[in-house]
């Protein structure tokens, strides 16, 4: 019985992943809207001197992740070469020598 259900639950997820390319634009657009908002606020917060200091690391690998994801689901995608320079200019202002190198070298 519960090898039913598994199998019908990983039929149901394989149609509803072979969606048609309208979703897939709109998931594109969708990811690409959350990395610009969300560098925007960071923007906002290292402008106003008040708030310069709660950029904290973890806002930071938050960009990383969202720059990443974008960068996993839309590889051929030219904004994708931009996601991996701002992850390699990130790991550098974090001093993450490794990682920037990494990313830096993914870039050529």
């Amino acid at each position: 019985m519960k090898t039913y259900s598994l199998l019908s639950a990983l039929c149901i997820f394989v149609l509803f992943s072979c969606g048609n390319p309208t979703e897939q634009k709109s998931k594109k657009e969708n990811l690409r809207e959350r990395i610009q908002t969300f560098e925007d606020s960071l923007l906002q917060l290292q402008n106003n001197s008040q708030n310069a200091g709660q950029v904290t690391s973890l806002h930071q690998i938050e960009l990383i992740n969202r720059l990443l994801a974008y960068n996993r689901s839309f590889p051929k995608d030219s904004f994708s070469a931009d996601c991996l320079f701002k992850v390699h200019m990130i790991y550098d202002q974090l001093r993450a020598t490794k990682e920037a190198i990494a990313y830096g070298d993914t870039l050529l």
